[in-house]
């Protein structure tokens, strides 16, 4: 079974919202199943959308309080995807960098530090510019490319360099 996870801005702009949804929808329709967060911004837009999503919510109590526990939901989400898709309307922090832990930059990013641990995971990761600014791609280990058609195209796919040079 196909699980999508979304992760993105609590700051989304209408355009990239009904993108979101529409990209949402087009999945559910295929078969596949959804993750999405509790948070305001792009979590909000998916759960309006797909009200089949399976939520993961800090409210519940489950993984804690505090910062902490949107990380252990952060980190529950992505470990139950099996594709992540990212909503990014800033460049991605120092600091942040693909592992197979999380990892938090200078300035905290849930959505870049969910993106690095997917990759760190092997989980494919597209993402979504969503900034009138042009941003600034992080350097990890590998490439991103643009998707040219289907559901995600003009999204970027992050292929990663698994040799060790």
């Amino acid at each position: 079974m196909v699980i999508i996870g979304f992760s993105g801005s609590r700051r989304l702009s209408v355009r990239y919202a009904l993108l979101a949804q529409g990209i949402a929808h087009t999945c559910v329709k295929a078969g596949y199943k959804i993750n999405v967060g509790c948070a305001n911004g792009l979590d909000a837009f998916i759960r309006e959308a797909v009200p089949s999503a399976k939520v993961f919510s800090v409210k519940s109590g489950f993984y804690g309080a505090g910062k902490s526990a949107y990380v252990k939901r952060s980190i529950d989400l992505i470990k139950s995807s099996n594709i992540l898709i990212g909503f990014v309307n800033e460049p991605c922090p120092s600091g942040i960098i693909p592992a197979d832990r999380w990892t938090s930059g200078i300035v905290p990013s849930g959505t870049w530090s969910s993106l690095a641990l997917a990759v760190g995971l092997n989980i494919p990761v597209y993402i979504f510019c969503c900034s009138s600014d042009k941003i600034v791609l992080p350097r990890w280990s590998g490439k991103w490319k643009r998707v040219i058609s289907g559901i995600l195209k003009d999204s970027l796919k992050f292929f990663k360099n698994d040799l060790p040079f």
